[in-house]
């Protein structure tokens, strides 16, 4: 790894000092060094930046990001099949905003884009293409050691198979006497011989996951399911397989949970397929400091392996610490 080209592009777009030039033939130097700025009494030297910058934990996280990128640039080179993909995302967006704000889409598609960063369409996406290729580079580590990943999974984040019923009110806290019959009604029939999902798609107020029969597949701590309500939320990660759920007031009504498997074997037949969209490639934020420590990479300095060893091994402190975290918060949750 070439040290110096990956501090150089530390620098780029981020520091600016007047009197700097991008003409590199007009750069001034002194003893071999690079002068970027000159003040009153002393020269600016490129490299003196550089050093500064890199005993910073924002200096060596971004050494690392630039190394992480020309690993997975040279891996998971960009191919036909990604251009096709973020082309079709930036149509299918375009149309979305099209579609609901009609004359104030090209408006509010500017805003969306400014509030990430891109100037334009062409910005978006080269983000995408950059977040395909970063896909590629975490399933390639999953499919490798996909046993050990899938493992972690279903301890770390506590999947399980989940249907739902809604029966929707007006207000919540003060039913109508419909309402309130309805809510009985189907409380009485999901603890009948009657199948869940055919009463889900009988009765269920939620007009997405009724189309579904009621079912929201794999969930795990990674799902949102904020819409539901809070304590939608939080219950349907405690039930056990076969239990189905009191009804739960949240969101404009009352729910009824099912939790139609929690075992591992019906869990890993539902996600054996890996693509974007796979829990396995989402649940952990840490997977791609796991899967960058995968590879053998030769660097041309003892200083610059020590910075990605440096950053890699604060990053899994965090991991470690954060499960101890949850395992205590796990812990004291089943005392109380």
């Amino acid at each position: 790894m070439n040290f110096k080209k990956y501090t150089a592009a530390i620098m780029v777009g981020s520091i600016l000092l007047s009197g700097c030039s991008s003409n590199s033939s007009n750069i001034r130097k002194e003893d071999g060094k690079d002068i970027v700025a000159s003040l009153t009494d002393k020269d600016v030297f490129a490299d003196d930046i550089l050093n500064q910058l890199l005993d910073t934990n924002v200096g060596k996280t971004a050494y690392y990001n630039a190394v992480l990128e020309e690993l997975i640039n040279t891996k998971f080179p960009v191919d036909e099949a990604m251009r096709i993909d973020a082309d079709m995302i930036v149509k299918n967006t375009e149309a979305h905003y099209k579609a609901n704000f009609r004359e104030n889409a090209d408006a509010q598609l500017e805003a969306y884009l400014a509030s990430n960063q891109w100037n334009d369409l062409n910005d978006f996406r080269d983000a995408i293409i950059k977040s395909l290729q970063n896909v590629r580079f975490l399933e390639h580590y999953v499919n490798e050691n996909y046993e050990e990943v899938f493992n972690d999974y279903y301890a770390y984040a506590t999947p399980r198979i989940l249907s739902v019923i809604k029966v929707s009110m007006i207000n919540v806290e003060s039913p109508t006497e419909e309402e309130s019959a309805k809510l009985e009604e189907v409380n009485a029939l999901v603890h009948t011989s009657k199948d869940f999902n055919e009463i889900a798609s009988e009765y269920s107020d939620d007009q997405e996951t009724k189309r579904h029969d009621g079912r929201l597949g794999v969930v795990d701590t990674t799902t949102d399911l904020s819409s539901f309500g809070k304590e939608v939320a939080d219950i349907a990660l405690s039930l056990e397989d076969g239990e189905i759920s009191e009804p739960i007031q949240g969101t404009g009504g009352y729910y009824i949970l099912k939790c139609n498997s929690n075992k591992e074997d019906d869990i890993k037949s539902r996600i054996k397929n890996l693509g974007i969209d796979s829990p396995l490639l989402s649940y952990d934020s840490f997977l791609s400091f796991i899967a960058f420590n995968s590879y053998t990479l030769t660097y041309e300095s003892e200083e610059a392996e020590q910075i990605i060893n440096e950053v890699i091994n604060k990053a899994l402190e965090q991991r470690e610490e954060g499960r101890r975290e949850k395992e205590q918060d796990d812990e004291s949750g089943e005392t109380e």
